[in-house]
This record gives structure tokens, sequence and C-alpha cells, in this order.
């Protein structure tokens, strides 16, 4: 049985993401994946395997400083997988190609697990964690442990044996869950739509422009000197 609690991750309408796919595959995970370091970036309804509901809450619509989350880095191997990301809020989460996505909170124990609904194109999500999901994402979390290392610059990736921990001692870190609803890239740059309603994009000459429809809100990111960021 999968256990879980409920909690709210801050979402609103959208469209299906990742579209705009590389042909090109190397056939390494490092070779393949073309990376990225930039600077913004959750409520559910669902039931699946036992899993968790999340359901929509009016409060995490609110504007506030917990909602200004953004892309720090980002990965980009959706020739074969998705797109990996890192957020400013320590979480990790994947855009796989089939518009399903993962959000790992900051614990590294709980994640979220998103899929769509066609009937009314809301997003669905699910609550785990590494001791207790289904069978069927088992290779979707092989993956999120890859794209955390790769971004984490770890040799090797995380572990991903389900060990009996007590969710008492792996607490949440978030309140609200934020992840890429929706992104693209063209020659010029990257676009994600992040379920804040944040809208991020990243150039190639590293200037970067993020809006809020929430806190109304732009702002412009001017060539950051690397490992740092100004706004």
């Amino acid at each position: 049985m999968i256990a879980g609690m409920q909690r709210p991750l801050a979402t609103t309408d959208g469209v299906r993401g990742g579209d705009r796919q590389h042909q090109t595959d190397r056939g390494n995970f490092a070779q393949s994946a073309k990376t990225g370091v930039g600077a913004t970036g959750g409520a559910m309804a669902g039931s699946k395997n036992g899993g968790s509901q999340m359901k929509q809450n009016a409060a995490s619509k609110t504007p506030s400083k917990e909602n200004e989350v953004w892309v720090r880095k980002w990965v980009d191997y959706s020739s074969k997988y998705g797109l990996g990301y890192y957020l400013s809020n320590d979480a990790t989460g994947v855009f796989f190609n089939d518009s399903t996505k993962i959000v790992l909170d900051p614990n590294g124990y709980h994640f979220d697990y998103v899929e769509r609904r066609t009937a009314d194109r809301q997003d669905f999500g699910y609550q785990y964690n590494l001791a207790e999901y289904p069978k069927d994402l088992q290779k979707k979390m092989t993956l999120l442990q890859h794209f955390r290392s790769y971004l984490e610059g770890s040799d090797k990736p995380r572990t991903n044996e389900k060990v009996a921990v007590d969710p008492a001692k792996k607490p949440h870190k978030l309140v609200d869950v934020v992840y890429v609803k929706k992104w693209m890239r063209t020659r010029h740059a990257i676009m994600f739509r992040l379920s804040n309603k944040v809208v991020q994009v990243n150039f190639q000459d590293h200037t970067e422009i993020m809006l809020s429809s929430e806190t109304k809100v732009v702002t412009y990111v001017n060539k950051p000197v690397r490992g740092t960021r100004t706004r």
C-alpha cells in the first residue's frame, strides 16, 4: 500500500510543454544533455495506487515571497528522456517527454508525481516517498536521481533503493510544490512556465527575464558573473 499525506501544490491551467525536442543522441547522459545555469520558478487533485491526494488550495494563490521560485539550473535531455532542473528552493524536478513531471522535495525523500487529465486539462498530482511508490514509476525515479546527480555535480547517481524510513523523521521542507508546467526551446532562448504563474526566459547571451502574473513584477537579469545572480 502506498501511503502519503495531503498537501497543496500551486497550479494554473496551461498547455503541454516540452514539445520542441532535440533529435541528437550521443548515447551518454552527460554527453547528450544540453545544460544551462539560470535564474525563476503549485494545487492539484488526485489519487493513484494509494498515493495521497493534493487538492487546490486558494490560500496558495496569494502572492508572497514563498512563490518567488525560479529555475537555477537545467539540463535538456529531451532527445531521450526530458528536461531536468534545479529550483531556487532546492527542489529537483524532471519534465518527461510524455508530459508527466516529478518534483523531489529538498529533504531527498518525498516527491510529487504530476499528470495531466485530458478531459479538463487539469494537472493531477500524487505524493509518494522513496520507500513507497508504484512499480511503474521505477524508471522515472531512476532518471530523476540521474538528473539530480548531474545537476549537483556528483560522479555517481543517488541511490534509488526503497529503504524504510519513519516519515516523521523526514518532514517536508516545502509547503507548496512548484514545478515546470511547460517549456520550449528556440535557437535564441529557453522558456519555462512555472506552476506559480512565473514565466522565465533565459537567452543565449545569459540575460534573463522573469514575469510574475501573481505579484505583477518583471525582473531582468543582466549577464550575471558566474556563481552570482542580481535582481
